[in-house]
């Protein structure tokens, strides 16, 4: 059983064109490895203290740490600030536009010679929305401020005994975790839209089904040889930026690690869409098209409609759409920065992203299967 299911994954690295992909997707992960290691160097900052700098920055006063505070504060409080600013900021802007309407309706009554007592009631108005909105602006800020330094506290303490080269190294690898990400999601999906339609092709699906070998099990042996290719190409760029960057800085951040299972878990959830088309459509263009189209354009709206949301663009409509989709749909975004935030000392993972995609990887699974299994052969 073990020597089928071998040939199974021989056969996967053997399909030519995947080959050529896959080639190009390993040597793309590490070319970025290799040059993430080449760009960085360590200098002194002006306290005499080891700091991570770009190689091109002439006579720099601070290095990568600076990013790695800002990061870790989203990191850490980002969401909850969104969500204890939302009713401030409603009533913000709610007052903001009742002061703008006020402020017309005097212009009109100065313009239109209005009688005093009329002008009177009217700056009345205007002086009471003023108040108002200055109230709820003074309001808002004060609780931005006080939940920001809230964070800050958080940080600090969290932060404590991290050196300023220590964070660049995190905050460096942290950013080069989300080109591996990009580079998995857009290479795979090429390398992987053949796999299942060329093993189904008249004559190579004969030869595997005339083996002592169940549907389930050649299923799972194309699925999980597949995926394993992706495993070997991510975790080896990996661990040349492991190595790289502690020989040439000395920090040896096993943290970098730490991103690994969610991206690979990303891309066996992307590779399920793509089995799934390339079972129901036997055709490799079907099948990568399908998978560029769900990752570029559907997941792409999905996060717009999400960053919209956070950013303060206050419609009920967008709210309530970003909230479902958060539960409805597995939101590659958000899991490529699960990813990014897993390398940081302290790890901040959201489990709320994986556990809907989870959910969906064994639905399109179940499914990709359930097809699989009805094709005559």
């Amino acid at each position: 059983m073990r020597s089928v299911i071998w040939a199974i994954w021989l056969d996967t690295w053997r399909q030519s064109r995947q080959q050529i992909v896959y080639l190009l997707l390993a040597f793309a992960l590490l070319a970025v490895a290799l040059g993430s290691v080449l760009l960085v160097n360590v200098r002194l900052n002006p306290q005499g203290q080891p700091m991570l700098t770009l190689r091109m920055q002439d006579r720099p006063t601070a290095g990568l740490e600076t990013i790695w505070d800002q990061q870790y504060r989203h990191a850490v409080g980002g969401e909850r600030i969104d969500a204890a600013l939302r009713l401030p900021g409603e009533e913000m802007r709610r007052t903001h536009t009742e002061l703008r309407q006020a402020q017309r309706e005097m212009t009109r009554a100065r313009s239109g010679i209005a009688p005093s007592a009329e002008q009177a009631s009217i700056a009345q108005q205007f002086d009471d929305a003023r108040e108002r909105a200055q109230k709820a602006a003074t309001d808002y800020s004060r609780i931005e401020k006080d939940l920001e330094a809230e964070v800050q506290v958080q940080v600090d303490s969290r932060a404590s005994g991290v050196s300023a080269l220590a964070k660049g190294v995190e905050v460096w690898t942290s950013k080069v975790t989300v080109l591996f990400f990009w580079i998995i999601m857009f290479g795979f999906i090429s390398a992987a839209a053949g796999y299942f339609p060329g093993m189904m092709k008249a004559g190579a699906i004969e030869l595997m089904v005339s083996k002592p070998l169940g549907r389930f099990q050649l299923f799972m042996g194309k699925y999980l040889g597949g995926l394993g290719l992706c495993m070997a190409a991510l975790l080896g760029s990996e661990l040349v930026l492991l190595v790289g960057l502690g020989i040439s800085t000395g920090i040896w951040h096993w943290g970098v690690l730490s991103a690994f299972p969610v991206t690979l878990f990303s891309a066996a959830l992307l590779f399920a869409v793509v089995t799934l088309i390339g079972i129901a459509t036997r055709s490799t263009a079907l099948s990568m098209l399908g998978g560029y189209a769900y990752y570029a354009v559907v997941d792409t709206a999905i996060w717009a409609i999400q960053s919209l949301d956070a950013a303060g663009l206050r419609f009920k409509w967008l709210e309530q759409i970003a909230r479902v989709s958060r539960w409805a749909f597995p939101g590659f975004a958000r899991l490529r920065t699960a990813a990014s935030a897993a390398v940081l000392h302290i790890p901040i993972f959201d489990w709320q992203p994986v556990l809907v995609a989870l959910v969906w990887l064994l639905a399109l699974l179940a499914a990709a299967y359930a097809l699989f299994r009805r094709i005559d052969f």
